[in-house]
């Protein structure tokens, strides 16, 4: 099949999410591996040791949807407050304007998140997700 007629087209890029990291990560590593109009964002992030600031908390205009490929993650919510454990496999979604903060990464391997963000307003529920499978404190 032919390009159509005044339309561009680039080469498709080969890329893996598992990257080897820079040796000397001194903060969090945040890579925007796509965007879209409007707010729409695929961003991969990987973290070694790190955590957020005593004081600092989230508080993101768009929704963001998460899921750990490795490592180990631990979140804290504002409120209500809560800690939630991800572990390999395990994926969230964090409704705009819910403050959070990374509690604790691993330090011996990085931990690679995979995030989207996008503008909308919270779903009401989503009954195909057993929330009890998530590893989750009170504090």
């Amino acid at each position: 099949m032919g390009a159509r007629s005044g339309v561009s087209f680039r080469m498709i890029e080969k890329r893996n999410l598992f990257l080897t990291s820079p040796d000397n990560l001194e903060k969090e590593l945040f890579e925007t591996l796509a965007s879209g109009s409007g707010e729409f964002k695929i961003e991969r992030i990987v973290s070694r040791g790190h955590s957020s600031a005593a004081d600092f908390w989230y508080d993101q205009e768009t929704t963001e949807w998460i899921v750990l490929l490795s490592g180990y993650g631990r979140l804290q919510f504002e409120n209500p407050a809560q800690v939630i454990v991800l572990e390999p496999g395990d994926w969230i979604e964090i409704p705009a304007r819910v403050r959070h903060r990374v509690e604790a990464t691993s330090e011996e391997a990085d931990t690679i998140w995979l995030a989207v963000h996008w503008t909308s307003s919270p779903r009401e529920s989503d009954s195909t997700f057993d929330k009890s499978q998530i590893k989750s404190e009170a504090i």
